[in-house]
């Protein structure tokens, strides 16, 4: 039998799943998160605010260790590509 309940959305809210519980935990010690706002969903997971999930990220992948992210900001993926020349955007393009 289903649960009965409401389905809820958050936007601008983002999910980070660590590989390692401890250097999860290492890297947050190690980081300034008194200006983030994270909540701990478990040992080896995070939410956040989109736009603050880049500082652990990068903090991470100084270890050697690359989380699994979903929902960060698709807006700073794009600019970043079109900043390193990865992602063609439309009109750019010469026609031949």
């Amino acid at each position: 039998m289903a649960l009965k309940s409401s389905l809820v959305v958050h936007r601008g809210v983002a999910l980070m799943m660590c590989e390692s519980s401890a250097i999860l935990e290492e890297t947050l010690l190690a980081v300034d998160t008194s200006e983030l706002h994270v909540q701990r969903l478990s040992d080896r997971a995070l939410a956040m605010p989109a736009h603050q999930i880049e500082i652990v990220r990068r903090a991470l992948e100084g270890r050697g260790i690359y989380p699994k992210i979903v929902g960060a900001d698709l807006a700073l993926e794009i600019e970043e590509l079109e900043d390193d020349g990865d992602l063609a955007v439309a009109g750019d393009e010469e026609s031949t």
